[in-house]
């Protein structure tokens, strides 16, 4: 049986720094020494500011998440016109959906800053 986690300001501290660094809460809940996705649902609700925390941390995620996508790919580009490294198709492939993946999640996640301009 899973021990429930106990509210704290560490607590809360640590899960948004990952988020901020661009880790999914499906990621950190996996962690034995993290709360369970219901319990971190139940102190987005009732816990006075944690949704606006939770909130910036994802926005800052997101953030991370494009510049370091973008590094992956342009490291790919310049690996492969140094002729130090094939790109092959699989590669292209998944670079290619890891930045579609990212930029839509992004314009889903905080659409007043990266939503379709229409």
């Amino acid at each position: 049986m899973v021990m429930p986690t106990k509210y704290s300001k560490q607590m809360i501290t640590n899960i948004c720094d990952r988020l901020a660094n661009g880790e999914s809460i499906r990621s950190i809940c996996r962690d034995k020494d993290m709360p369970t996705w219901e319990t971190i649902r139940t102190w987005l609700r009732k816990k006075e500011g944690f949704q606006e925390e939770y909130n910036r941390s994802k926005q800052e995620g997101i953030e991370y998440m494009l510049g370091d996508n973008r590094a992956k790919a342009l490291e790919t580009l310049e690996r492969a016109k140094q002729g130090k490294g094939k790109v092959g198709l699989e590669e292209a492939a998944v670079l290619k959906l890891l930045m579609h993946d990212t930029h839509w999640t992004a314009g889903k996640l905080v659409p007043k800053v990266y939503g379709d301009k229409t």
